[in-house]
């Protein structure tokens, strides 16, 4: 299988604060670490002066933009698609953001629905074709 995996992210977050798009593209890439098999990141590399330096990812990661208003849409059919197509769906919430500590966030949103959100960016990951076919037709991020 080989592995696909895009960023997406609200156009709205271009309207606020900068210091929240490096979070949430941070946030999302842990998300992803968490079931991304080990070999979407290559082996760590020596250089000439004998130190070792991380191995980075073998898999691109295209970071492309939905519009707001149709980002909580985008986000339901990612998750709709996820079991049938055994991808991963990942997302970013603006109360997630928000939140003064993890509690502050569950109990934020153990009371919203999807349509009380403000998703600001989904993570998807899996086989290439099923999350290609979700992906494809997204501009990328500029």
């Amino acid at each position: 299988m080989e592995t696909g995996i895009y960023i997406v992210l609200n156009e709205k977050l271009k309207e606020m604060d900068s210091w929240r798009l490096p979070n949430i593209v941070t946030m999302l890439g842990m998300m992803i670490g968490t079931k991304i098999e080990a070999y979407c990141i290559g082996p760590e590399i020596k250089d000439a002066s004998g130190i070792n330096h991380a191995g980075i990812g073998n898999v691109m990661m295209p970071i492309l933009s939905v519009q707001e208003g149709d980002m909580a849409n985008f986000y339901a059919r990612c998750k709709d698609s996820e079991k049938e197509n055994e991808i991963n769906v990942f997302d970013f919430v603006l109360c997630a953001q928000n939140a003064k500590s993890y509690d502050d966030y569950e109990a934020n949103l153990s009371v919203k629905t999807l349509d009380d959100q403000v998703v600001l960016g989904i993570a998807i990951c899996g086989d290439k074709k099923p999350v290609r076919s979700l992906c494809g037709s997204l501009p990328r991020w500029k």
